[in-house]
């Protein structure tokens, strides 16, 4: 585990089950991720919740003032409590990953991260 702190808050490996989340989110919004992605990304907790959302950092690039987040692509998924949980991918101004966003829609805590195949879409007609 990496205990660099960029900020305020920690900054450590991505879990399993987030990799595989941003995985499958990026195939869904046909954004190419680069080979070995899943070695050079880190992750920096953006709220003090257990599991919720955190900043993507990829050491392989060198640290640029990055602007706002780009929405690539968006899924939900029913936590363990049967609450809902909506889960965004973001982007940076230089088009890098830059942050997974997730937020249950009670508010309460996020108690685990979705497979993949329990992806649903979300529909904004």
């Amino acid at each position: 585990m990496n205990n660099n702190i960029i900020g305020q808050r920690p900054v450590r490996r991505c879990t399993k089950e987030e990799l595989e989340l941003i995985e499958a989110l990026a195939k869904k919004a046909n954004y190419n991720l680069e080979p070995n992605w899943m070695e050079k990304i880190l992750a920096q907790p953006i709220d003090d919740v257990r599991i919720g959302s955190i900043r993507l950092i990829n050491i392989s690039l060198p640290i640029l003032l990055k602007r706002g987040g780009r929405l690539i692509t968006d899924s939900y998924y029913y936590d363990a409590d049967g609450t809902e949980v909506c889960v965004y991918l973001l982007i940076d101004s230089n088009q890098n990953l830059c942050e997974l966003d997730m937020w249950k829609v009670d508010n309460s805590e996020i108690l685990e991260i979705a497979s993949p195949d329990s992806l649903l879409e979300i529909n904004t007609k």
